[in-house]
């Protein structure tokens, strides 16, 4: 109750703001609230096959999860492994740790771009391995992911998955990373 207390009123806010002129203002939503319509909108979509796990609830930690960890962990592993892309939406800040699976299974990422700072992007080139959708297009995702698709020889498809795995464990490991904040920026 609290959880969707919380979320009324963030996305009330939100939508206030959208009406006074703030042009950003969506990029504010809650990421179970952008979740929720995106899932929504691609279980009825013509134009893709989205694979989606649908729980009446989720939480990885072990506290508050509500059922077995273990199976619901490989049950999510496995949902990634066997797609083309994951779909990557930012949590409750402007991240989403479903990135940094995506790439470490070497899964094409779609990513809900809601204006978000991806890090080291002066070096990484992230289009080389994702498909941005702006947060304002969230109702054209399937088409934009289907263009993309049709248009898209499987050769690059393959570099798009191996650049994705590239980049997660040279740069973005979290060893790695550290290790490159160190010696290339402090």
């Amino acid at each position: 109750i609290k959880n969707r207390i919380g979320t009324f009123l963030k996305d009330g806010l939100v939508a206030v703001a959208g009406m006074m002129g703030f042009q950003s203002a969506g990029a504010y939503r809650k990421g179970l609230s952008l979740r929720m319509e995106l899932l929504s909108y691609l279980q009825e979509s013509k134009l893709i096959e989205p694979h989606i796990l649908i729980r009446s609830s989720y939480s990885g930690h072990s506290a508050t999860i509500t059922e077995d960890a273990e199976t619901a962990r490989r049950e999510y592993r496995d949902n990634m492994l066997n797609s083309d892309f994951a779909l990557v939406v930012k949590g409750d800040g402007n991240y989403s740790y479903r990135f940094y699976e995506a790439l470490s299974l070497g899964r094409v990422p779609v990513l809900l771009d809601t204006e978000c700072v991806l890090p080291l992007e002066d070096v990484i080139d992230y289009d080389s391995f994702l498909i941005r959708v702006d947060y304002r297009d969230l109702r054209h995702l399937d088409a934009i992911v289907a263009e993309r698709w049709s248009t898209m020889h499987e050769e690059t498809f393959v570099s798009m998955q191996e650049n994705a795995r590239r980049a997660f464990a040279e740069y973005l490991r979290v060893d790695r990373y550290f290790a490159y904040i160190t010696e290339h920026l402090l």
